[in-house]
């Protein structure tokens, strides 16, 4: 019996080394699993304050963009009527050239215009009419460039615009690594 006693004592004893082991490995994997969780917890603020500047920047680049949009949009609606106003100035221009020759052709006095008839002066209203011509197809094509230029600029700022919404939309969340690093700690532990 006291050998029965000394053997259970001794066995208890067994027991409560294994159970202080156990409690030793507990305790370092929960300190393990704290700084893990802590080192998640960072990353998911770090992360979280990414997204948010990411948001802001888009914010801003949606704003840039209609801005932009309304800016060309306006500068095109301008440019269109300028070149139409040319265009009508030019064809009136023409319509008059064509009556005054038509009169002179016909022999007529053009309506009180008849020192047009004049070969000089002629030459005079046709080098002006080119001249005219000329500065106006400049000009047209100026005002092309520039409206060039602003749906250039339109399609970058549209083109950073779909990156950054593309960016929004692949942040990784943050809870799939914790669950997969809980999960990893746990397969160690159990082949242990």
């Amino acid at each position: 019996m006291v050998l029965s006693h000394a053997k259970a004592i001794a066995d208890m004893g067994k027991e409560l080394a294994n159970a202080r082991s156990d409690i030793k490995i507990k305790t370092y994997e929960n300190a393990n699993l704290l700084e893990v969780h802590e080192a998640t917890r960072a990353e998911l603020k770090n992360t979280t304050a990414q997204k948010d500047s990411i948001k802001d920047q888009l914010s801003a680049h949606r704003e840039q963009l209609s801005q932009l949009q309304l800016e060309s949009g306006m500068e095109r609606k301008k440019l269109n009527e300028d070149i139409a106003k040319r265009d009508e100035q030019l064809e009136a221009y023409a319509q008059l050239e064509l009556q005054v020759d038509s009169k002179i052709e016909a022999g007529k006095d053009p309506g009180g215009i008849g020192h047009l008839a004049c070969p000089k002066r002629r030459m005079e209203q046709a080098l002006m009419l080119a001249k005219k011509c000329s500065e106006l197809k400049k000009a047209a094509e100026a005002l092309r460039s520039s409206l060039k230029v602003e749906q250039d600029a339109n399609a970058a700022l549209k083109a950073r615009l779909q990156v950054s919404e593309h960016a929004v939309s692949q942040m990784n969340q943050p809870s799939a690594y914790v669950v997969k690093s809980a999960k990893a700690r746990e397969e160690e532990l159990a082949k242990l």
